[in-house]
């Protein structure tokens, strides 16, 4: 990241937020949730998950961070290989990159 007078050439937030949404095939799901990967008010990003089978408990896969170029996904180990088959994770990674470009697209608009 560069800066110019102190300011980052990094698109800003500007208290703009994703448009919630959950998408699940099985028991992984992609949803949006805020910075640190919890549920605040503030959807910010998005993870994948894997439901555990009590379907009251689940643990991150991979989730989305933020440069000045968008959004990247980041993976938790070997999560994506172990937790699911790969043409379900990259069928739900695709659904939440587009909606995270979607977003990054419309900061600083």
């Amino acid at each position: 990241m560069t800066t110019k007078n102190n300011e980052t050439d990094e698109k800003s937030d500007q208290g703009v937020d994703v448009q919630p949404m959950v998408m699940r095939l099985g028991n992984i799901e992609v949803r949006t949730c805020g910075k640190h990967l919890t549920n605040d008010k503030r959807h910010i990003t998005a993870e994948i998950i894997k439901w555990h089978e009590n379907k009251e408990t689940c643990h991150t896969i991979a989730y989305w961070a933020r440069d000045g170029e968008g959004f990247y996904i980041k993976f938790v180990g070997r999560r994506p290989f172990d937790d699911c088959s790969g043409d379900i994770f990259w069928k739900i990674a695709k659904i939440g990159q587009e909606h995270l470009d979607e977003y990054f697209d419309r900061l600083d608009a």
